[in-house]
């Protein structure tokens, strides 16, 4: 595998830099959550977050994070999100767009 050099990301008329075009998701945890419960706590780990970044669910939500570095992120999934089962997908959207690989959180009984 070969580094990726530094590229600049157009947002809006303005130039952001990153150490790579897009962060990336190397794990999830936890893997699954109890559907129907109140919240539940992930710690997503990877590569190339950066400052302001957010989650993105596949019903389009966005999550904030309450804590970031440049290899981890810590978010609360809301229970409207995992209200019933089946897979709730998600993302890390950089605050310049960038869009990471998707994981996947199963929502069991």
């Amino acid at each position: 595998m070969t580094a990726k050099k530094s590229l600049p990301i157009s947002c809006a008329g303005v130039f952001c830099f990153s150490s790579s075009s897009s962060p990336v998701i190397a794990t999830l945890a936890p893997t699954a959550a109890l559907a129907g419960g109140s919240q539940v706590q992930l710690t997503i780990s990877g590569s190339d977050f950066i400052s302001n970044a957010v989650i993105i669910s596949s019903n389009g939500a966005l999550l904030q994070s309450s804590s970031l570095t440049s290899s981890e992120i810590i978010v609360i999934v809301t229970g409207t999100l995992i209200a019933i089962p089946g897979n709730l997908s998600l993302r890390v959207r950089n605050d310049c767009g960038a869009l990471s690989n998707i994981v996947t959180l199963r929502i069991t009984n």
